[in-house]
């Protein structure tokens, strides 16, 4: 089991991540914020053609999930990275209407650096945020692969998953998980109590 984390690898400091524009930004330019005592929540979503991070994030979208609004009032902010390729961004957050920056990592160093696993397993209970049943999933994950036409082998690694972190401005993990399989997202109820929105 790895160690638990207490503040951001140093190896992730420099690494970048990529906008929707294609501009690269160094990871810890995401949650530093010159003396304003913020904290960021990152959320690390699989691969972008994921039906059940697609789910996830549009559950987050909602207005019973998390707004802007409710962040901004508490000093937070939420940011979702991926690990498929910028031009694909846009796309994903019409799909999801996430009123959220989304990032992207192909590379997938910022994963590993965090200590992210890869694997397909499904696990043994579905969360309360997929509301399709698998099959439907998977079939809603492959027309968005096929809609994609010349990029649907851009949206990322399939193996790969994510996990969320909470981080202040000096680079500490102030809360931290990692997805043990592919429908391990904490769940949104958890993550308006571990931000203190409710």
């Amino acid at each position: 089991m790895a160690a638990v984390l207490t503040s951001v690898p140093s190896e992730a400091i420099s690494l970048p991540v990529v906008d929707v524009n294609g501009t690269s930004h160094l990871f810890s330019t995401l949650y530093s914020t010159d003396g304003h005592n913020q904290q960021t929540l990152v959320i690390f979503i699989r691969h972008f053609f994921c039906g059940s991070c697609k789910e996830y994030v549009t559950g987050l979208s909602k207005e019973n999930g998390i707004t802007p609004n409710e962040l901004s009032n508490s000093n937070k902010r939420l940011i979702i990275i991926g690990c498929g390729q910028p031009n694909l961004i846009e796309q994903y957050k019409k799909d999801t209407k996430c009123p959220f920056t989304i990032y992207c990592d192909p590379t997938q160093k910022l994963y590993d650096a965090f200590g992210m696993i890869r694997t397909l397993s499904l696990g043994e209970k579905k969360p309360d945020y997929i509301k399709s049943s698998f099959l439907s999933n998977v079939a809603k994950s492959a027309v968005s692969q096929i809609s994609a036409g010349t990029c649907m082998f851009q949206g990322g690694d399939i193996r790969q998953n994510g996990g969320e972190y909470l981080i202040n401005e000096r680079g500490d993990i102030i809360w931290s998980h990692n997805m043990i399989n592919t429908q391990d997202h904490v769940e949104i109820k958890e993550l308006r109590k571990i931000l203190v929105l409710d």
